[in-house]
């Protein structure tokens, strides 16, 4: 979940990413797919979507720390690997939204808001460079 409040991406693309899409030479996370009601979908959900998220240094040392712990941790593994499919597909964020984000937030329809909207003033202490860069990783 640090993903997602860190970056503002969607829940479905958090977990259409692969260790791959991770780009820490260029401080970058790639979206490329999205993992949609059990099935990836290769496209996002809108063009703005496919622009590369900017990745921080905090963010990028607790995905490393996840890459150590996971034993999904191969360059074409899943970075939310299902346990229960042995790694083969994605972890299912009705799984997420149920386990951790619905007991967090109170009302269903704020997790939107939570994750997209209220991140913003986060994401500008954490965005270095002007402002447009934090509307770009909003999709504004």
């Amino acid at each position: 979940m640090i993903l997602v409040a860190a970056t503002g991406i969607r829940i479905s693309e958090a977990m259409g990413l692969k260790w791959e899409d991770i780009d820490y030479q260029n401080k970058q996370i790639n979206l490329r797919r999205v993992w949609v009601k059990d099935t990836i979908v290769e496209r996002l959900k809108t063009d703005d979507s496919e622009a590369p998220v900017p990745l921080t240094d905090l963010l990028a040392d607790c995905l490393r720390g996840w890459q150590r712990e996971t034993m999904y941790a191969r360059p074409t593994d899943w970075i939310f690997a299902s346990t229960r499919s042995k790694g083969r597909k994605p972890r299912s964020s009705s799984v997420l939204t149920f386990d951790h984000l619905r007991p967090a937030v109170t009302n269903h329809s704020a997790i939107h808001s939570l994750f997209r909207v209220s991140h913003a003033p986060g994401l500008l202490y954490f965005v270095t460079g002007p402002l447009v860069t934090c509307s770009r990783a909003l999709g504004h």
